[in-house]
């Protein structure tokens, strides 16, 4: 495998990703065994790691520009 099609596997890899995180913050909403401050720091956290996610995406994208010659 090149570093290439490593890039463009990791960048498909991604973007489930984002999706997921998204699908966990809207399902922590009707958790009915957390207080407001346990929902709070949960979804701070999930905000965070989908916020790195966009990051990685970003960053695999001019990788890939540079791998591609753009």
């Amino acid at each position: 495998m090149t570093l290439l099609e490593y890039v463009n596997s990791s960048l498909e890899d991604e973007s489930g990703a984002k999706d997921k995180y998204q699908t966990m913050m809207d399902l922590l909403e009707s958790e009915e065994d957390l207080n407001d401050s346990e929902k709070s720091l949960i979804m701070g956290i999930l905000f965070k790691i989908q916020t790195d996610e966009k990051t990685h995406d970003l960053l695999l994208n001019i990788i890939k520009d540079v791998l591609e010659g753009d």
